[in-house]
């Protein structure tokens, strides 16, 4: 069957190690578009983080966000589906974190906001090339609407064990995810990366088919289960690759850029509304 939409993650997968998109995956995502294909980013990063990275490919298709909470336009970041924390649940986790001590920044409006800035808040902004609103006062005090996302900054080796906590106790709730080994995701319990891929797809008429997705992290499975082609790449965390059904090599090996060139040959790329 066709290939009419890519999905793809981009730490971890999309980009290098570096955070960046090389030349040989700037070419093969643009190929794939030319032939036809949608290009859709799917990101766990909010719209001021991934709008540079979807300028730069010139995507042909809005980009997801927040592991789900947020699908905006490609150009301008505009929401054009919005799937908040409420409030309420919002408070009381933040309220949870900071009793136990833990550093959690909040994304709500189209900022992200921590109480005091930290090194952790530091590596964040550099990573994320994006920077915080300091509150000087707990976040539970000064949220004062739904949220797109919470994110709690573990150190090395307690995600784990954090992760069941917030799990087991937000469960019904919050949807929490890890997306790295120290980054720890908190969005709606009905927003994910599958099904917003999914509702986007959809709505140009394409089926889970027609659809090849690419990731690394825990936060990705939902896509790559709800995918025709689901690609864990070969740098992936060991969970993701026992339940992937298709496989990439590294994002230090243009792992996507392989893939999509392959099919690209064989001609499996079609626009939407268009039979192979």
């Amino acid at each position: 069957m066709a290939i009419k939409l890519i999905a793809a993650d981009m730490d971890g997968t999309l980009l290098n190690d570096r955070k960046e998109i090389t030349p040989r995956t700037l070419a093969a995502v643009r190929a794939a578009m030319a032939a036809g294909a949608l290009f859709v980013l799917n990101s766990g990063r909010m719209p001021e983080s991934v709008l540079p990275y979807a300028r730069q490919l010139q995507v042909n298709a809005p980009i997801i966000c927040y592991n789900g909470a947020l699908t905006c336009g490609q150009r301008d970041g505009e929401a054009l589906d919005a799937i908040p924390l409420p409030l309420t649940s919002a408070r009381e986790i933040l309220r949870y974190a900071e009793g136990e001590g833990l550093y959690i920044q909040g994304f709500w409006g189209d900022r992200f906001y921590c109480e005091k800035h930290t090194p952790k808040t530091e590596e964040y902004e550099e990573k994320a090339a994006v920077t915080a609103v300091v509150c000087g006062r707990p976040l539970s005090e000064a949220i004062d609407r739904d949220a797109y996302k919470l994110l709690v900054i573990v150190d090395e080796g307690q995600m784990p064990g954090m992760l069941a906590d917030f799990r087991q106790r937000y469960g019904a709730v919050a949807n929490c995810a890890a997306s790295s080994s120290t980054y720890l995701e908190i969005v709606s319990p009905k927003a994910n990366k599958g099904d917003a891929m999914l509702k986007l797809a959809a709505s140009r008429g394409i089926v889970p088919e027609e659809i090849m997705a690419f990731g690394d992290e825990l936060n990705d499975l939902s896509m790559l289960r709800a995918a025709g082609e689901g690609y864990a790449m070969a740098n992936a965390k060991d969970e993701v690759r026992e339940k992937a059904a298709c496989f990439a090599p590294s994002n230090s090996e243009d792992g996507l850029a392989q893939v999509l060139e392959k099919a690209c040959a064989q001609g499996r790329f079609a626009a939407p509304g268009r039979a192979q």
